[in-house]
């Protein structure tokens, strides 16, 4: 029996509770329910008494007789008068007193708790994207008559049985898929994210007759409307008998079926084959393998033969044999791997879950102990590990491996089981350091090798005195007379340039040391100054962009600070003088037209001829 507890807010908590119950359970505790309390007494009704009106006073003067005496004569009887009742109520009937209570007797001891199994335990599920499930449409066609929060329950508890299966229901984005999701664009988020849901669900395989339409759209060759149709087919006309059946589906033709077939499996099929991974297209060559082997396709469902069949195909010739069958020999290969594991899913090979029986505080930590625990997120500097306490334990990216890593996803991965042991328990910060290094295979920083002794130096031989300070010192340098220019090193002097440097130096290599002349250097004039730089050029202002008058009127955006600081500098600019009223323009009165004299037409030169004489 097993108890799925999400990993949500209040995860710790349950899990404590969960863990009393179970050691509750493992030391044959019973569990005693409290007395319920005694009702209230029921009220009894008591009638009031009822009011009665005494009778009036006689009449004044009149004076009463004695008894049995006869009234006299001149005084009439007084009329009698009857008392007047307002109400007449019987007097209520004596209340019988309680009865004595009964002695107390003790209550049957309680029956001890029924018994459980013993290997009851509990398991952390992930239960990132629960509450975006039982929210969704997909949850409300499956349990229309459950709320969200139970929608939610029966994911985290599917989610054990089945991951894939549930997971695919969710948007991949809202399970958690990383710190810097968002930075990504949205449309190749969910492309990449597609692609290895697709990739994974084609790994695994999916049971054609127990799949829902989220999980079939992603087998290769299928999609939202085909699936609909498989699920729809499926519950028209019960489940499937063999793999064939898929043609009669609406919408699969033979190049969907033949796509989509090797990745749907029938467990309880008519042909045996259905549950392996073997294509329909190599049925023949897998029946004729199993009969060369001396097996039959019955073989398959029959556990206790499966080893016997194992033996017979890790000792056959894959060359002889694919060759013998007239078949490719990696074709050979897959197929003999198929026979081998009937039913194989490619998640028995991944360690399972952790169950849990007990919960484990930060004060029961020791040094070097060795846990198990589940990996809930990795970052760049490592991955947080849930081994059991209330915050995740860290594994820090320098104790992954023996080796270098640039990345922590080259070890861990979220959902990884990995065994860790404690490196540090820090009780004041609660929080506990893990390592993934097993204790005594630590790398060992590389050993230096040690420094030779090197014999000592011969002490040098002392060298004769120089004789460079007996030279008599140089005369003093004659100053030169103003205006004079001081000769250049190098080389003649440059005009109008700045002297050059790197020639020969004057006079013989300089000297340096304790034979230098130094009161040459003291003797010698400083140099003049340097003359002070040239003045920079003012830098022109830079030109503001021209704004519309839509801008300055604040009726469009400015889109740089350019354009801002042009929209100020105009806001503050004196408004322009008005344009001076134009002057009146004087009359001008109308041309006089004079009468016209036609001048006399040109006269055309004569034409001459070669002999002067006109023609």
């Amino acid at each position: 029996m097993i108890i799925a507890i999400g990993n949500g807010t209040a995860c710790r908590e349950t899990e404590q509770l969960v863990s009393e119950l179970i050691s509750d359970l493992d030391s044959g505790k019973t569990c005693i329910l409290p007395d319920p309390p005694p009702p209230p007494p029921k009220p009894v009704f008591v009638p009031p008494p009822a009011k009665v009106v005494p009778p009036p006073n006689p009449v004044e003067g009149a004076s009463p007789s004695a008894e049995g005496s006869p009234p006299a004569a001149d005084v009439p009887p007084p009329i009698p008068i009857e008392p007047v009742v307002e109400a007449v109520v019987p007097p209520p009937e004596p209340v019988a007193p309680p009865p004595p209570p009964e002695p107390v007797v003790p209550p049957p001891p309680p029956e001890p708790l029924p018994d459980l199994p013993k290997d009851i335990a509990f398991v952390i599920v992930n239960e990132a994207g629960a509450s975006d499930y039982s929210a969704s449409p997909i949850a409300r066609e499956e349990f229309p008559n459950f709320d969200a929060t139970t929608r939610g329950t029966i994911s985290i508890g599917r989610r054990l049985q089945d991951p894939l299966a549930e997971l695919v229901k969710i948007d991949p984005q809202h399970v958690g898929v990383g710190l810097y999701q968002h930075d990504v664009r949205p449309k190749h988020l969910k492309e990449s994210l597609e692609a290895v849901i697709e990739s994974c669900v084609n790994e695994v395989g999916v049971e054609l007759n127990t799949a829902s339409v989220p999980l079939l759209r992603h087998v290769s060759g299928l999609n939202q409307l085909v699936a609909r149709d498989i699920v729809e087919y499926r519950t028209k006309n019960g489940p499937f008998r063999h793999r064939a059946q898929l043609k009669e589906v609406p919408g699969i033709g033979d190049a969907r079926f033949t796509q989509a077939a090797g990745f749907l499996k029938i467990p309880n099929s008519e042909d045996p084959f259905d549950t392996t991974w073997i294509h329909p297209e190599s049925y023949a060559i897998a029946l004729q393998a199993l009969t060369e082997l001396g097996f039959a396709p019955a073989d398959l469902r029959d556990p206790a033969k499966h080893t016997a069949l194992r033996d017979k195909l890790n000792a056959v010739n894959l060359t002889e044999f694919a060759a013998k069958l007239n078949v490719s020999e990696p074709a050979v290969n897959d197929i003999f791997e198929a026979l081998a594991k009937p039913g194989r899913d490619p998640r028995d090979d991944r360690p399972p879950p952790i169950f849990k029986k007990g919960i484990l505080k930060l004060e029961d930590l020791q040094p070097g102990m060795e846990l198990k625990g589940t990996v809930l997120n990795v970052v760049p500097f490592g991955a947080f590990v849930d081994i059991g306490l209330k915050d995740t334990g860290l594994v820090h990216i320098s104790q992954m491996a023996n080796r270098y890593i640039k990345n922590p996803y080259e070890i861990v991965a979220v959902g990884d089981v990995v065994t860790v042991w404690v490196l540090k328990v820090e009780e004041d910060r609660r929080r506990a350091s893990l390592t993934m290094i097993s204790p005594g295979t630590e790398r060992k920083p590389p050993e230096r090798r040690p420094v030779e002794a090197r014999p000592p130096r011969e002490p040098r031989e002392e060298r004769p005195p120089s004789d460079r300070g007996s030279r008599p010192p140089r005369p003093p340098m004659q100053q030169r007379p103003e205006g004079q220019q001081q000769p250049q090193r190098g080389g003649p002097p440059s005009r109008g340039g700045p002297p050059q440097r790197g020639g020969p130096p004057r006079g013989g290599p300089r000297r340096f040391g304790p034979g230098a002349n130094v009161g040459e250097q003291a003797q010698s004039p400083p140099l003049p100054p340097p003359p002070p730089p040239p003045p920079k050029k003012p830098q022109k202002p830079k030109a503001l962009p021209k704004l519309s008058q839509d801008a300055l009127k604040g009726k469009a955006p400015l889109h740089t600070f350019g354009e801002l600081e042009a929209f100020f500098k105009a806001k503050d600019a004196p408004p322009p003088p008005p344009p001076a009223p134009p002057a009146p323009e004087a009359a001008v009165p109308p041309p006089v037209e004079s009468p016209s004299t036609e001048a006399p037409a040109p006269t055309p030169p004569p034409d001459t001829t070669e002999g002067g004489q006109p023609g």
